[in-house]
């Protein structure tokens, strides 16, 4: 097809928008960082050039058969205030607490 402008961001956004929010707001995922699993709740769609705001935490942190992992729960809303989506994604660490 010929190219054209979008009126809406494509899903495909979100996985970039949430990790340049990892990155500012955690340092980013560390070398070796395995995304393990997600779930992603979809709200009002993301209009293209607008702002957004993000909240990034973590949710929690727990060892599986001698391995850390970290679960991070995220928000985007558009530049009104409504929510574009929530989420939850756990990554395996790769090294263990008190470990380089």
């Amino acid at each position: 097809g010929a190219p054209g402008e979008a009126a809406l961001a494509p899903p495909a956004i979100f996985p970039l928008l949430f990790l340049k929010a990892v990155r500012r707001t955690l340092g980013g995922i560390p070398n070796g960082g395995v995304l393990a699993k997600y779930d992603l709740q979809f709200g009002a769609p993301l209009q293209t050039g607008g702002e957004v705001e993000i909240e990034v935490s973590i949710a929690d942190k727990y060892v599986r058969r001698d391995r850390p992992f970290v679960v991070v729960r995220f928000a985007i809303d558009d530049a009104d205030g409504e929510r574009a989506l929530t989420g939850l994604k756990t990554i395996m660490w790769p090294t263990g607490p008190g470990e380089g």
